[in-house]
């Protein structure tokens, strides 16, 4: 959860740096381990404050990241009724 964030951008930022850190090498018992993260972004906007909608919609998204492969993230986008 982050809080002040100005735009999209903010968010998505910090996501590369987490993918950035997790990229690095880990030395386990002289063995070096790699690890990576799929990242589901939603944004709090004012018409959802309900927590479970926020966190169903960041699952979804990390699944769609999931699918586009390894050590990615993806921004959820709220279906709109056209």
């Amino acid at each position: 959860m982050l809080e002040e964030i100005k735009d999209i951008n903010d968010v998505i930022n910090v996501a590369k740096r987490i993918q950035d850190t997790l990229g690095l090498p880990i030395n386990l018992n002289g063995n070096q381990i790699y690890t990576t993260a799929s990242i589901g972004i939603t944004l709090n906007d004012s018409h959802t404050n309900d927590p479970e909608h926020i966190l169903r919609a960041a699952d979804s998204s990390m699944y769609r990241a999931k699918q586009q492969g390894k050590a990615r993230y993806n921004v959820f986008n709220e279906p709109t009724n056209c």
